[in-house]
């Protein structure tokens, strides 16, 4: 255990060079759920770990650009885009490379369409597309449906920012705005096509889903004004959490598809909002804290992009035979943590530290910590 705080005050709240308590340890729960969902039960919700991701990723880049903005009194958006392809693209090649590789020297069918949507980010739609047409992938790229819904989103995000020069209130309204749109589709969606409840198509296209990371974008404009503050404050009050986490379950046991895909995910969105709040900001919490903020916690939350990317691999390519499930699950586990290690270290590494070169301004190289989780 180190010596940094559990939670950030009232005084921290507002965009800062430096780290963020317990967000790695969320990093790590979110992705420990993504795997025991693919390796050991489906009935693990994993599509909640990923919407995890989604909250804290919009909050960390939104961070992020305030920083930058306070330092130099401006974004840079080329310099934005290139610390978002370093962060990014050398897992995914490398994961390309492979498993394209694999593919050819175990005789299994390759559509080059596949890898090209995981580096082109449109795998969202491709898998979806799939999906309602009923037709089973070939390689293991589904899992980069959520990366290209962060990308979508980014490319949008940074120039709003821009233009609204990060004030506040313009950029909840404008959030707030985004929310209810995302909402209204996936209803009219559902209206007009109410055979796609069957599909993944609400769940995986950008359309309806850009709401999951302008949920976590909220809360970090929150930060930025005394009112804002206030209301996070109130929200990180257990009684406010406690009611959130009810949400959490509520949502994950009700199991009518109309509820699942229309008003499901924005209820998700701002319970998941309150109870990061909660974990960051509050002051209650001290035992979940310091779990998340353990050495262990904080090492896999670093792993957890690598983890996300490989392990979809390693399920696709483990050969099952006839072990019991724990032992599948063991081995999958073990294989995964080890290729993720060599690739955080191997390959993530020198990019990351070659991402500092692509700063602005001296002040923002400790603040480029706060992007590099997960983008899932």
């Amino acid at each position: 255990m180190n010596n940094s705080p559990l939670y950030l005050d009232e005084n921290q709240m507002p965009a800062r060079a430096g780290t963020v308590p317990s967000l790695d340890g969320m990093r790590a729960a979110s992705i420990g759920l993504v795997l025991l969902a693919h390796f050991v039960s489906n009935k693990i919700p994993g599509g909640l770990g990923v919407y995890i991701f989604f909250v804290i990723s919009g909050f960390l880049i939104t961070r992020l650009l305030f920083v930058e903005l306070k330092a130099t009194g401006r974004v840079s958006l080329t310099l934005f885009y290139a610390r978002r392809i370093l962060r990014l693209y050398p897992v995914i090649i490398l994961y390309a490379v492979v498993v394209i590789g694999l593919a050819i020297a175990t005789g299994r069918p390759c559509n080059v369409i596949e890898p090209a949507s995981a580096l082109g980010y449109f795998a969202n739609y491709w898998y979806a597309h799939l999906d309602v047409q009923k037709i089973a992938p070939q390689l293991p790229f589904a899992m980069f449906w959520s990366l290209s819904i962060e990308e979508h989103f980014y490319i949008l995000f940074p120039l709003t920012f821009l233009l609204l020069r990060g004030h506040a209130q313009r950029l909840v309204q404008v959030l707030s705005g985004l929310a209810l749109t995302c909402l209204g589709l996936r209803y009219v969606g559902a209206w007009l096509h109410p055979d796609a409840l069957d599909t993944i198509q609400f769940y995986a296209e950008t359309q309806y889903r850009l709401d999951s990371i302008g949920f976590g974008v909220i809360l970090a404009v929150l930060c930025e004004s005394a009112k804002g503050r206030r209301i996070i404050q109130a929200v990180a009050q257990p009684a406010a959490a406690g009611t959130a986490l009810a949400v959490v379950f509520g949502c994950l046991l009700i199991r009518d598809p109309w509820f699942r895909e229309t008003l499901r995910y924005s209820l998700l969105g701002l319970a998941i909002t309150v109870i990061i709040a909660a974990v960051i900001f509050g002051t209650y919490y001290s035992w979940i804290q310091r779990a998340l903020n353990c050495a262990v916690m904080s090492w896999i939350g670093r792993l957890s992009y690598s983890l996300y990317v490989w392990h979809g691999g390693v399920a696709f390519f483990m050969p099952k035979q006839n072990w019991p499930a724990w032992q599948y699950a063991t081995l999958c586990l073990s294989v995964s943590f080890l290729v993720a290690t060599a690739s955080y270290y191997g390959l993530e590494q020198p990019f990351l530290s070659l991402r500092k070169h692509f700063r602005s301004h001296p002040a923002c190289s400790r603040a480029l910590a706060l992007s590099e989780g997960v983008q899932s």
